[in-house]
């Protein structure tokens, strides 16, 4: 064991975790993510705590708690809405399914070190001498920029399959800090990707998303090509060419700078954006991905998808097209999911000119109050007139709202007048004709 120096600032939820399971007289170790990311200097996303205490104390402790995985000795705790993850020090049993252990056992700190994933996810800090305890040389990976596996990688990866993709996620998501995958892993990954088909659906789904969700998700995609993972993964991407696996990677990486630059806002796109612009370059047909894909995709989510390509594929000849199409498109709840991809996926210069100049048209539209005005009339409208619900007044609605849209009619008493004319020449077709 070793021990390093280094000043954490925990956020108040977590340290009030820690202080009352110390003044409990247990120890409250940060563990994980954390301590990795606090050494780089970078703001960890979530804080997880291990302690000597059992689950049955941790929820004694505290007033509300959550039992997520009390078998495994994992309680969370709810402090000021905020959840916090505290494990129990253990050891674990055999693995057989895959994913879990068939027993643990209450053990060392530094038994629970041993059985984690990777060095540099292994470290702990202790907040009562201010120091990096490290059982598994995590620090000396850290500095020297390797993910590495505690121990064997196939024994690893023999556990819990899933690591394989958890190891190239970090690549992307640690991209700032130049890390790389260790020789011995990166050959256990190709020697023992196949191991990843018994990992469930929504795991790899889980994990994928992280990957999109990175800074550079290319690094974690191209390392998952050298290593046959992407082929297990997507065994439909198996006949993208060099040229169309580079476009995909660039759009992804382009994706993150694409929407801060558009929406003005950090990284909270939706996975519909992610997944669309992954599948944009999905060599079959969208709609019906197969299911050897080892990843689980919701129906609304398809739906929202194909919205996002539908009007990708209008953008370039947007501003030609009518008004009222304009502002239909623009007007879609999708438009600057898919405004994102078509700047991800083009030529830089030529992206951002083609959107720079919509989103003007966009804007000037929306501070005029004309890009989605509210309704000239309704069925209602239309119902006092006496037409009866059904496919005309369908259609007399919509060609109402073109024209509205168009600003032609622009208001109720046109807009009325205008629905009786096309009341009249729909009951009245051979009239309309003449």
């Amino acid at each position: 064991m070793k021990r390093y120096p280094l000043d954490i600032k925990l956020p108040s939820h977590v340290e009030k975790v820690v202080t009352t399971l110390r003044n409990s007289g247990h120890n409250a170790w940060l563990v994980g993510g954390a301590v990795r990311d606090s050494i780089l200097s970078h703001t960890p996303k979530d804080y997880d705590i291990a302690t000597d205490a059992k689950p049955q104390d941790i929820q004694k402790y505290f007033d509300r708690t959550i039992p997520v995985g009390v078998q495994f000795g994992v309680v969370l705790v709810i402090i000021d809405s905020a959840p916090v993850e505290v494990a129990t020090f253990r050891s674990d049993g055999a693995y057989e399914d895959g994913r879990h252990p068939t027993s643990i056992t209450y053990s060392k700190p530094e038994d629970d070190a041993k059985r984690r994933d990777f060095t540099i996810n292994g470290l702990f800090w202790d907040p009562s001498t201010k120091e990096v305890i490290d059982y598994i040389s995590g620090m000396a990976d850290i500095e020297s920029r390797q993910i590495r596996t505690i121990g064997r990688a196939s024994h690893r990866f023999q556990e819990d399959a899933l690591r394989t993709v958890r190891a190239v996620r970090l690549l992307a998501q640690l991209s700032d800090f130049n890390f790389e995958l260790e020789e011995n892993l990166h050959q256990g990954i190709r020697r023992q990707g196949h191991l990843i088909l018994e990992a469930s659906k929504e795991r790899i789904t889980e994990e994928v998303q992280k990957i999109l969700k990175s800074s550079r998700p290319s690094l974690a995609f191209q390392a998952m090509k050298e290593t046959k993972l992407f082929d297990r993964v997507f065994p439909d991407f198996r006949n993208l060419s060099d040229n169309e696996f580079k476009h995909m990677t660039s759009t992804l990486d382009n994706l993150y700078e694409s929407w801060v630059e558009i929406c003005a806002i950090e990284n909270c796109y939706t996975n519909a954006l992610l997944w669309a612009s992954f599948l944009y370059f999905f060599p079959g047909d969208r709609k019906n991905l197969k299911q050897q894909n080892s990843i689980l995709i919701t129906r609304i989510e398809l739906k929202e998808i194909k919205k996002i390509h539908t009007i990708c594929a209008e953008i370039p000849q947007l501003l030609s097209l009518s008004l009222a199409r304009q502002k239909r498109i623009l007007a879609e709840s999708q438009f600057l999911s898919a405004a994102c991809l078509y700047q991800s996926k083009e030529n830089p210069s030529k992206g951002r000119k083609v959107i720079a100049a919509i989103l003007q048209k966009r804007k000037s539209l929306s501070d005029k109050g004309k890009l989605n005005p509210h309704p000239l009339i309704s069925g209602n409208d239309l119902k006092r007139l006496g037409l009866s619900p059904g496919p005309e007044m369908g259609q007399i609605l919509f060609r109402i709202r073109e024209l509205q849209l168009e600003e032609t009619l622009k208001t109720k008493k046109e807009a009325l007048k205008q629905a009786k004319a096309l009341q009249h020449e729909l009951e009245n077709p051979e009239a309309a004709e003449n």
